[in-house]
């Protein structure tokens, strides 16, 4: 059992659960405003950048963008 290798396999779990929630809370945002291919490139962007500039997180952000979404709002216009 290589202890490294078991380090490096935890680190990339602990990434993966976030970017998978991220994911599908975009995926969720997409769907609730019929965005497209096109559109959920810009939503995705949004996100992250809304995480980088706030005390919020992307996901935190692309949960925002689905409430958006709920209200009847298009993703171009979120």
């Amino acid at each position: 059992f290589d202890v490294a290798g078991a380090g490096v396999l935890a680190g990339a779990m602990a990434f993966a659960k976030p970017a998978g929630e991220f994911t599908y809370e975009l995926a969720k945002v997409g769907a609730t405003s019929r965005a497209t291919a096109e559109d959920m490139e810009l939503l995705r962007r949004a996100a992250i950048d809304a995480g980088l500039a706030t005390k919020f997180s992307p996901l935190e952000a692309a949960q925002g963008l689905g409430e958006f979404a709920s209200q009847g709002l298009s993703a171009a216009d979120s």
